[in-house]
C-alpha cells in the first residue's frame, strides 16, 4: 500500500542520530581518504501506547519502521510487523509469534502468504497477483541442496491419470461461518485505549482477510504521523492502536537492551533459512511455478516476480540496517544505549482514517478528528460496493503428498441472481475436470467446493474459478500446486 511521504517521525518518540562508518573502494583508494561517514536517523518511540518501537532512516532515505507489543509499563515485548519504504514505495510484513514473515504486501499490490511447516525448515509460499486473478503456491525446503540449482522439478504434460481413480465430489456449502478463519487478536479496545476500529463491508457483508491500515495525521498542521497496520478483531473488523496521552517509558539500560533484542527478532528468525539471501529461493520457486502454468495473464506474472524481488530486497535492507556499518563495527541496534533520548509530546488532536489496499487505488474511510486524551475507541467504516468479489481460492492442503487428494474452495461474494460459478482443474498429467454452479435468488455469497483426487509426485494442478453474469465473465482467479514426494 502506498503511503504519504514520511516527514519528521520523531513525533511521539525520541530522536537519535547514529553514525556508522561505511567503506568503499573509492574511500580506501590511493587518494588517502578515510572511510566515508553516513548518518542513520533512528527514532525510538517511548509513548507507552505507541505500537511503533522504532524507525530507522538511512542516508538514502530508506525508512524501516518496527511495530510490536508492549507490556503494561510500555516495555517492548515482541516484534509483530515491519514496514520498509524505498523511494515512497512501501513493502509491509506481518510476523508470527516466532517473528517469521507470515504475510507480505508489496507496493504493487501483490500479496504473499507464508505457511511455515512444523519442521521449521520449509514453507509453502503463496503469491496473489495485484488484480487477484493469479495465485500460485510452491513449497520451499531449505534443507534440499538442489535448491541452489533450482526448485523441485515439475512433471511435463503427459497422459497418466491412473492415480486419479475415484469419484469426484463437488458441493456448495452456502455462506461461510461468521468470523470463520479469522486470525483474531485480543487488543485493549476500551475507552482510553487508543484503538481505531475499521469495519469493512461489501454488499452489506463483512469482508475479512484484507490489508487494512490506519493513517494518522496531526490535526493542527496536517503533518503525517504514520501508517499503522491492523489486526483482525472480529468479523470484518480491523483494529490498530495509535499513540495517545502523554505517558512515556523512561529510557534506561534495561529498556535499551530490550529494544535492541526486539528489533532483530525477525532477522534472527530468518537465519535458520540462510537469512535474506535464502529468501531469494522463494522467487526462484515461484518463477518456476508460474512458468509451468500454460495459460494466464502474462502481465500478472511479471507483477508477481517484480513484487517478489522487492520483498526480498526489503528483507535484506531490514537485516543490513541492523547489522554492522563496517566490518567489525558496532550494529545500529547495539548503539542505542549509548545515545541520549528526548521525549516529544503527543499532539492534542489527530485525524485518522482507515484504508484498504486495492487497485487501481486504495479505498479509504472518511476521516475522523479525535482528541488524544479521550474519544476512543474510534469507529470507522469502509464500503467496497457491490461488485462481484472472489474473496479467496483455497487449495487444502496446499502441499499435498503423492496420491493425496485435496479440495479447492472458492469463496465468492456479491453474487447476483442468475450468475454462474465455474470451477475447473487441469493437471500436467493430463487430468481435467470442471463443474458449473448456478446461483439462485438471494444467494449473495457462498463457498464452492471441488474435490480433486491425488496424483504422482511432481504433477502440477492448475485450478481456475470463474464467475459470469449474463454470459460475461466478471471475476476470475487461478491457483496452482505441485504434488510432493
Amino acid at each position: 500500500m502506498n503511503s504519504p511521504s514520511l516527514p519528521l517521525l520523531w513525533l511521539f518518540g525520541a530522536t537519535l542520530a547514529l553514525t556508522t562508518a561505511c567503506s568503499s573502494d573509492d574511500d580506501m583508494g590511493s587518494g588517502g581518504g578515510g572511510p566515508s561517514v553516513s548518518q542513520n536517523e533512528v527514532v525510538v518511540y517511548t509513548n507507552t501506547t505507541d505500537p511503533r518501537i522504532a524507525t530507522v532512516t538511512t542516508p538514502s532515505n530508506e525508512v524501516i519502521t518496527y511495530f510490536g507489543e508492549r507490556d503494561a509499563v510500555g516495555m517492548p515485548m515482541a516484534l509483530t510487523a515491519i514496514d520498509v519504504t524505498t523511494n515512497g514505495d512501501m513493502d509491509s510484513f506481518q510476523l508470527d509469534s516466532d517473528a517469521r514473515p507470515v504475510r507480505a504486501l508489496a507496493t504493487n499490490g501483490t500479496s504473499f502468504e507464508f505457511e511455515w511447516q512444523p519442521n521449521g525448515t520449509s514453507v509453502v509460499v503463496s503469491a496473489l497477483s495485484p488484480s487477484g486473478e493469479v495465485q500460485v503456491s510452491t513449497l520451499v525446503d531449505f534443507t534440499e541442496p538442489r535448491l541452489t540449482e533450482g526448485p523441485r522439478p515439475i512433471e511435463p504434460l503427459v497422459t497418466n491419470t491412473s492415480m486419479r481413480a475415484g469419484i469426484r465430489s463437488t458441493s456448495f456449502t452456502g455462506p461461510p461461518d461468521v468470523g470463520a478463519g479469522i486470525a483474531s487478536q485480543s487488543l485493549p479496545l476500551g475507552s482510553g485505549s487508543g484503538a481505531v476500529i475499521t469495519t469493512v463491508l461489501d454488499c452489506g457483508l463483512a469482508r475479512n482477510g484484507l490489508g487494512v491500515r490506519t493513517l494518522v495525521f496531526d490535526e493542527s498542521n496536517s503533518e503525517f504521523i504514520g501508517s499503522f497496520p491492523t489486526t483482525s478483531v472480529g468479523d470484518g473488523m480491523y483494529a490498530s492502536m495509535v499513540p495517545i496521552g502523554q505517558t512515556t517509558t523512561g529510557i534506561d539500560q534495561t529498556v535499551c537492551e530490550t529494544i535492541e533484542s526486539t528489533l532483530g527478532l525477525s532477522c534472527t528468525a530468518l537465519e535458520g533459512i540462510g537469512g535474506p539471501a535464502g529468501a531469494t529461493r522463494f522467487c526462484v520457486s515461484i518463477s518456476a511455478a508460474l512458468d509451468a502454468i500454460a495459460f494466464g495473464p502474462t502481465g500478472e506474472f511479471v507483477a508477481i516476480l517484480a513484487a517478489c524481488e522487492s520483498v526480498v530486497a526489503s528483507l535484506s535492507l531490514y537485516c543490513e540496517t541492523l547489522g554492522a556499518g563496517a566490518p567489525g563495527g558496532p550494529s545500529i541496534a547495539g548503539q542505542l544505549c549509548d545515545q541520549l533520548f528526548e521525549d516529544e509530546t503527543t499532539p492534542a488532536t489527530i485525524r485518522v482514517s482507515g484504508c484498504v489496499s486495492a487497485l487501481p487505488q486504495d479505498v479509504c474511510s472518511s476521516e475522523s478528528v479525535v482528541s488524544t486524551l479521550g474519544s476512543f475507541p474510534v469507529q470507522l467504516s469502509i464500503d467496497l460496493g457491490s461488485n462481484v468479489q472472489i474473496r479467496t481460492l483455497t487449495l487444502d492442503p496446499s502441499n499435498p503428498a503423492e496420491g493425496q487428494s485435496y479440495t479447492a474452495i472458492l469463496d465468492v461474494s456479491c453474487l447476483p441472481t442468475g450468475s454462474s460459478v465455474v470451477m475447473s482443474i487441469l493437471g500436467t498429467d493430463g487430468y481435467s475436470d470442471s463443474r458449473t454452479f448456478d446461483v439462485s435468488a438471494g444467494q449473495l455469497e457462498g463457498l464452492f467446493n471441488l474435490n480433486v483426487p491425488g496424483a504422482q509426485s511432481g504433477v502440477m494442478d492448475t485450478v481456475t474459478g470463474r464467475v459470469s453474469v449474463d454470459g460475461d465473465e466478471v471475476a476470475m482467479r487461478v491457483a496452482s500446486l505441485v504434488f510432493g514426494g
